[in-house]
């Protein structure tokens, strides 16, 4: 039987991504994303071994039927990767309560509710699980007039040594990936940058591809990659391993 998992936010971008290069590896994946019918569009081209849910992961009935269709469908629980996530760039002192608590429940919340129900079926069908929740470097270094954004991401960086603290006990194991830049197709702010600003990015000068992070959420849920709970790892081209640029 393959293994199963569970990939948030598959519509577009790097869930997609994720959820193709899982579905190369031999996984069935059920994935989710708020809008009726682009899940299962996005996995459309896997048949029977995908199944694609409409979902709001800040809503913990949601989070629940995204592991009781694992269970349901294929049989067991091995990986969920916590991708879904929303961004937006607001100055602090015109950041609303309103939007703060709108991205917190998706980008933390969702990312809490997902893991303990994924975390119960793992439990429940006696698998070797692997959660790997997806972060950001902004997590690890602060981007302007992103502070909602940042706190959140930095919140997911805490939660997922917390899971791995607490859930090594059942033979789960919990890691983070924090991407750098990554070109989507959908950023017009990288979209807008001049061959000078891309070239600040990172020491490699350049963004990274959704299929990058994809690589390295496939390498951590390998099970030979169990020693490596709690870890973060950054796929940002150098970012958050250098002090500024002068002048950049």
């Amino acid at each position: 039987m393959a293994p199963t998992a569970i990939v948030t936010g598959v519509s577009r971008g790097i869930g997609k991504a994720i959820a193709d290069r899982l579905l190369e590896d031999g996984y069935a994946v059920v994935g989710c994303a708020r809008r009726p019918g682009e899940a299962a569009a996005a996995l459309a081209h896997a048949g029977d071994r995908a199944v694609g849910v409409e979902a709001d992961v800040s809503k913990a009935e949601d989070a629940k039927r995204l592991a009781d269709t694992a269970l349901e469908r294929f049989g067991s629980l091995e990986v969920l990767v916590n991708n879904a996530g929303v961004y937006e760039e607001v100055d602090f002192l015109e950041l609303t309560g309103e939007q703060w608590e709108r991205l917190m429940s998706i980008n933390v919340t969702g990312a809490f509710l997902c893991a303990q129900a994924a975390a119960r079926a793992m439990i429940q069908s006696e698998s070797e699980g692997r959660i790997v929740n997806i972060a950001s470097s902004t997590g690890l270094l602060a981007e302007p007039d992103c502070a909602h954004y940042n706190a959140s991401k930095a919140a997911v960086i805490s939660l997922t040594r917390s899971m791995a603290s607490d859930l090594a006990k059942h033979g789960i194991v919990t890691t983070c990936v924090a991407p750098g830049w990554i070109d989507t197709g959908i950023d017009p702010a990288l979209e807008n940058f001049s061959d000078e600003e891309l070239s600040r990015l990172n020491p490699l000068g350049m963004a990274g591809r959704p299929e990058d992070v994809a690589h390295a959420v496939a390498s951590l849920c390998d099970p030979r990659a169990g020693f490596a709970n709690g870890s973060v790892l950054s796929v940002d081209g150098g970012q958050t391993a250098v002090s500024p640029v002068p002048g950049g």
